[in-house]
């Protein structure tokens, strides 16, 4: 069965170690993909939280878990979500996403994914191949990558984007009630 394309918004690096409404949502929606389609063979996840100047495609074996932010609780910074990486899939991945796509072996997979991956997928048992975002791809050119990443899906490979449409915790005040004028304008729209 085709797998399906998922998005998940994962807000604040502390979901991870949540147990909420939000947290229970992509625990149930991870049980329903394994019950719906079957566990993925792979996961390949664009991470909006690995931002750069072309298609970077985490080739690793075994990814490191990246701590790519600071100034929360040590506790979030014990939890580990100790999954393995796909070098075939990822060699695959670069080759179909052609010249702007290059092999990264530096990064890994950060909070954008193992902070709802900790529950969409506790077990941390399916493969990932993480992409970061490139800040060449317009709009239209992201909607083709994924276009051009779709096969992969008639053969058990999950594609799922992360990330959030207002996220930048330098920003918040909690005193501000009902959430800032951007995320009520996207969220009117």
């Amino acid at each position: 069965m085709r797998m399906p394309v998922m998005f998940v918004g994962h807000g604040s690096p502390m979901i991870a170690l949540e147990n909420n409404e939000l947290t229970k949502s992509l625990r149930d929606t991870g049980e329903y993909v394994q019950n719906a389609y079957g566990k993925p063979h792979a996961i390949v996840v664009m991470s909006a939280h690995r931002y750069t100047g072309g298609t970077a495609v985490v080739t690793d074996k075994k990814p490191r878990q990246i701590y790519d932010m600071y100034g929360f609780p040590e506790e979030l910074y014990r939890l580990k979500y100790d999954v393995e990486g796909d070098e075939e899939l990822a060699h695959r991945v670069l080759q179909m996403l052609g010249e702007d796509a290059f092999e990264d072996k530096e990064w890994g997979i950060d909070h954008g994914v193992w902070g709802p991956f900790v529950h969409l997928f506790p077990d941390a048992d399916i493969p990932i191949v993480e992409i970061g975002v490139s800040s060449r791809l317009s709009e239209s050119d992201i909607y083709t990558l994924g276009e051009k990443l779709s096969p992969l899906r008639d053969e058990g490979i999950c594609i799922v984007g992360s990330g959030n449409i207002v996220h930048n915790l330098r920003y918040v005040d909690y005193s501000v009630e009902g959430g800032y004028g951007d995320a009520v304008f996207f969220t009117k729209q």
